[in-house]
C-alpha cells in the first residue's frame, strides 16, 4: 500500500511540476462547450467560455498561455459568433 501511494504522490508531483513550469501553449475544441483558464503570477484566476453547435457541426475553439492568456471562440450566451479573451497584468 505504501508503494501505491508514493507512486500516486510521484505522478502528482510531477503533474503540477510540469504545469507550473511549461509556457508551451494549449488549446482545443468541440462541438458543445470549451473553457478556458489559467492563475496569473499575482494569483488571480481568468477564464472565458464559448459554445458550439453539434446540430451543424461548428466547433467552438480554446487556447490558454499558462500564467498569461486565455481565448475562446464560438457562440455566446447570446447566440452570437464571437471571440473573448483575457490576459495577465
Amino acid at each position: 500500500m505504501l508503494g501505491f501511494v508514493s507512486v500516486l504522490f510521484a505522478i502528482g508531483f510531477a503533474g503540477s511540476a510540469f504545469a507550473a513550469a511549461s509556457y508551451f501553449p494549449t488549446y482545443g475544441s468541440s462541438y458543445v462547450r470549451c473553457e478556458a483558464f489559467t492563475t496569473c503570477p499575482n494569483g488571480m484566476p481568468i477564464r472565458c467560455w464559448a459554445y458550439g453547435n453539434s446540430y451543424n457541426y461548428t466547433a467552438c475553439t480554446w487556447s490558454v498561455i499558462p500564467g498569461a492568456y486565455v481565448e475562446c471562440t464560438g457562440f455566446n450566451d447570446w447566440g452570437q459568433w464571437a471571440v473573448s479573451w483575457a490576459r495577465c497584468y
